[in-house]
């Protein structure tokens, strides 16, 4: 797996776009994930902050949890599963010219 050295991450003009936009992410997203059972069971709920790097050819690395989900590490795990499966991105722009951009996303997990 590529890993992108932070340094080489920069301001954009126009951000990453999961294809078919954030709905098409939300979506995506969605579909996807899966509470984990203990979680479930344990009637656990909380939000989990990613954090990634979409490079300037679309691909999604350097996923990592910014702030995880008090006491379900199988959520942060489950998260990190989920945008490691998504396709590839529509890479952000710098004066017109494909950047790797940072991108965050927050996952709400709560039980009805």
């Amino acid at each position: 797996m590529q890993t992108i050295d932070s340094t080489s991450v920069i301001e954009v003009d126009k951000p990453a776009e999961f294809p078919g936009g954030e709905s098409a992410m939300f979506q995506f997203l969605s579909k996807h994930l899966v509470y984990p059972p203990r979680a479930k069971e344990e009637e656990i709920s909380g939000k989990c902050y990613m954090q990634f790097v979409v490079t300037k050819e679309g691909l999604i690395v350097n996923v990592k949890v910014m702030r995880g989900v008090p006491g379900c590490p199988e959520c942060d795990q489950e998260c990190i599963r989920v945008i490691k499966s998504m396709p590839n991105w529509i890479p952000a722009q710098k004066d017109g010219k494909p950047v790797n951009s940072y991108y965050t996303i927050p996952f709400t997990f709560k039980t009805n």
